[in-house]
């Protein structure tokens, strides 16, 4: 991992990059944010695992999330868990923890299908508690840029998928 943290983002700039949000709500009327764990947040625990698997630095050397660590990539496709299966990397690149708003951004590194950043966040948004994913990415690999129709919905599909995760997560954390 440590030669992970030494290579350049796989893109020059985000600016003309596909942008697209997404979120659920996990609280209606909910009031502070404060008042819920959050933390699992900080594990990687976003997509299910017919998804992804994955290996994070933090987790490995024991630690928290920090700024620069990498975290490797194992993608399923389809998504069952088994299959054709696709490592790459990305690198924590923003963390957040504030007291209205708790996330994290990564940006993929060289070998990544995708080339881009995504940002995962837990936040307050008139009086209801949010989870929201956003992405600039684009098809990095020239498979994905070949079947871009079908790698986006494929991409979608997975994000929602992790919408409801992280709703069960939430949900469980804070019962």
């Amino acid at each position: 991992m440590a030669d992970l943290k030494l290579l350049n983002r796989n893109f020059a700039s985000d600016d003309c990059l596909k942008k697209r949000d997404y979120s659920i709500k996990l609280v209606p009327n909910a009031g502070s944010l404060t008042d819920y764990h959050t933390t699992f947040l900080f594990d990687y625990d976003i997509f299910p695992a017919t998804i992804m698997s994955s290996k994070a630095q933090w987790q490995l050397e024991a630690r928290q999330m920090q700024l620069g660590d990498v975290i490797l990539q194992k993608l399923y496709i389809p998504p069952l868990g088994w299959g054709l299966c696709i490592e790459c990397a990305v690198r924590v690149c923003a963390l957040e923890n504030e007291p209205g708003k708790v996330g994290f951004a990564y940006e993929t590194l060289p070998g990544h299908v995708e080339k881009g950043v995504s940002d995962f966040h837990i936040c307050e948004q008139d009086g209801d508690i949010l989870f929201g994913v956003h992405t600039r990415s684009a098809p990095a690999h020239w498979l994905a840029r070949a079947a871009r129709p079908i790698a986006r919905c494929y991409q979608s599909s997975c994000t929602r998928q992790a919408l409801l995760h992280v709703k069960r997560r939430f949900e469980e954390e804070n019962g």
